[in-house]
């Protein structure tokens, strides 16, 4: 009994010390790559095909949610696929 609590001890503080390790470098990379995301995304707001791009899909996602609500078999439709097209 003493061994299996041992075992569980020892492996929560590893998961506990990989979670602040993982933490800690994530962290590091945002820190050092925010400035070029920043120019990445200034110079891609101002491109009008990917605006374009994104208002079309924007009107897609629209048209095929109100499409799944006004199906007539809605009920028969695949819950996984209803939740897909609801996080548009």
């Amino acid at each position: 009994m003493a061994i299996n609590k041992f075992e569980k001890q020892a492996l929560k503080e590893i998961n506990r010390n990989e979670q602040i390790t993982e933490g800690l470098s994530l962290s590091l990379l945002k820190w050092f790559f925010k400035p070029k995301v920043k120019k990445a995304m200034k110079k891609l707001a101002s491109d009008g095909d990917l605006q374009s791009t994104i208002i079309t899909f924007n009107q897609n996602a629209k048209k095929l949610k109100d499409d799944i609500k006004n199906h007539p078999r809605r009920d028969n439709l695949d819950p996984e696929l209803v939740a897909l097209i609801n996080k548009l």
